[in-house]
């Protein structure tokens, strides 16, 4: 019981950040200029920023919801396909920041928050893996 709730809670919490995150990048869609200017990019360059992170961000965010969706509903198969899922989104996610912070913004902060995706990828995977055990 405490494994499938920790599941749950996590894949949950997941699902809220992702959802915030997906917001925030919306936002940066319809006006781009200020974070542009804060990141020291064009605005060009940070549509095309914004609108990667956005695709990566709802892919984990459907991949979390479906995931507790199968948790919850003891749906082994939906539960493993989501936790996977989710799982690569934040590999892809965690992996785009790593190379954009490091390549293209030159900014330490935007690195870490990718080694912190990349973090939740394995965490992701370990509860992923944790069921397939069982």
């Amino acid at each position: 019981m405490v494994p499938r709730l920790v599941a749950v809670l996590l894949f949950g919490l997941m699902l809220l950040v992702e959802t915030i995150q997906a917001y925030g990048l919306v936002r940066a869609l319809t006006d781009p200029a200020p974070v542009a200017q804060r990141l020291g990019i064009s605005p060009g360059a940070e549509l095309v920023r914004a609108g990667i992170l956005l695709i990566l961000a709802v892919t984990v965010a459907l991949g979390a919801l479906l995931a507790a969706v199968g948790m919850i509903g003891r749906r082994r198969e939906l539960f493993l396909v989501a936790a996977a899922v989710c799982a690569a989104g934040y590999l892809l996610l965690g992996c785009y920041q790593v190379l954009s912070g490091t390549l293209q913004l030159g900014s330490g902060g935007v690195v870490l928050s990718g080694v912190i995706y990349l973090v939740l990828a394995a965490l992701a995977y370990a509860m992923r893996r944790s069921v397939v055990e069982e």
